[in-house]
């Protein structure tokens, strides 16, 4: 039996039967072989099933990009939210504790016109 004959047993062994065939075992769990095996999958392909793999492969990354950017977006948009929710708390208090206006906006950068609005809520409640 010649050695390159054997079950391969090391990842050493599988590479050699790779490099003597060409054929990479089904299960093989070996560094750099899942890779050559994939390649080869994709190079037995014929150019119509190659094309059509890389549409698939096309409309998967727009559609990750579709969900990432809505993601992201929605993040920042919760982040902007939390962050006027937070001045428009810190507005309140300070109006609860007697503040005028011009201080209030000075102090939070909201406008004259917003803190009128937060007081007209302050009000309603």
């Amino acid at each position: 039996m010649n050695v390159y004959d054997k079950v391969p047993e090391t990842p050493l062994d599988e590479w050699m039967t790779y490099l003597k065939t060409g054929r990479v075992k089904e299960d093989t769990r070996t560094t750099g072989l899942q890779e050559v095996k994939k390649k080869l999958q994709y190079l037995s392909m014929s150019p119509k099933e190659r094309r059509a793999y890389d549409a698939h492969l096309d409309t998967i990354m727009v559609q990750n990009d579709v969900l990432d950017t809505a993601h992201d977006e929605g993040y920042e948009e919760g982040r902007a939210e939390g962050r006027a929710e937070g001045i428009a708390s810190v507005a309140r208090n300070l109006m609860a504790s007697g503040m005028d206006d011009a201080t209030v906006s000075s102090l939070t950068g909201l406008d004259i016109r917003q803190i009128g609005d937060i007081r007209k809520t302050m009000h309603d409640v």
